[in-house]
């Protein structure tokens, strides 16, 4: 049957957000509390779904072999090309994230160490570096779940980030964050931000806006403030209702399809 068979083509489109739906990231609280690190949106989506394919029995040199076209979902409208993907691909690959250490030491550790990509037969092959598995593999404790779906038709690349932060803390009541821990988890070194209203209105706000509006879980914040300067989020996250959650899911269903 032709892939150009319409009801071939609703079948496979079907298939693939099934997948996405089902497809589990799963990371260890320490990387997503106290690791440091500046990815862009289409890296972190992309990074999360190589997550989704490792398994607990893989090594640093085991080669996980993907199909390129997979990636293109993670990419912007109108960049499906492989230029794209080898770029985004090795960026993840060059760029290194800064693990906080119980005695106040930072390690610098490396995603993957190793990238190919194979234009001619639309491969791509990635090696997970040694370092990182322990944050990713065979967690018992202090460990996020979260389905790949709900990131999926995020536009923050700092949406991806606190989502993670505010799952990592999901059955306390009440949770505060310091804005300035905030902006070092971000890596938001731009002057810009130093004005406060600009940090709001850039990364707290949209980003939170999404989350209530594209995940399974509800945030309700009012900013901390001491005198007249904003120095933290008072937050309250709870898990949205089974109805909510169907809700979530046909929205992000139907965006996916106009893509």
């Amino acid at each position: 049957m032709s892939i150009r068979n319409p009801k071939r083509k609703e079948f496979l489109k079907v298939q693939k957000q099934n997948k996405q739906y089902y497809s589990i990231v799963k990371k260890s609280n320490a990387i997503i509390q106290k690791a440091r690190y500046s990815f862009s949106l289409q890296q972190q989506k992309i990074l999360c779904y190589l997550i989704t394919n490792l398994s607990d029995t893989d090594t640093h040199e085991t080669e996980k072999k993907f199909d390129i076209k997979t990636f293109y979902d993670f990419m912007e409208v109108d960049s499906k090309n492989y230029d794209r993907v080898r770029e985004n691909l090795k960026a993840l690959r060059d760029k290194s994230w800064f693990i906080m250490e119980k005695d106040g030491t930072e390690t610098s550790v490396s995603f993957l160490t190793k990238v190919r990509t194979n234009k001619r037969n639309g491969t791509a092959t990635v090696f997970f570096d040694k370092d990182i598995l322990p944050y990713l593999q065979d967690l018992r404790e202090k460990y996020t779940t979260y389905k790949l779906y709900y990131i999926m038709t995020m536009k923050s690349q700092y949406s991806i980030r606190l989502y993670e932060l505010f799952k990592s803390v999901l059955g306390k009541t009440n949770w505060y964050f310091s804005i300035e821990d905030l902006k070092k988890i971000f890596m938001c070194t731009s002057k810009s931000y130093d004005r406060i209203n600009n940090f709001k209105s850039r990364v707290i706000e949209p980003a939170i806006q999404e989350i209530n509006e594209k995940t399974d879980i509800w945030v309700d914040y009012e900013y901390e403030i001491e005198g007249r300067k904003v120095v933290g989020l008072d937050c309250t996250i709870t898990y949205k209702s089974a109805d909510e959650k169907l809700e979530v899911d046909r929205q992000i269903k139907l965006e996916l399809s106009e893509q």
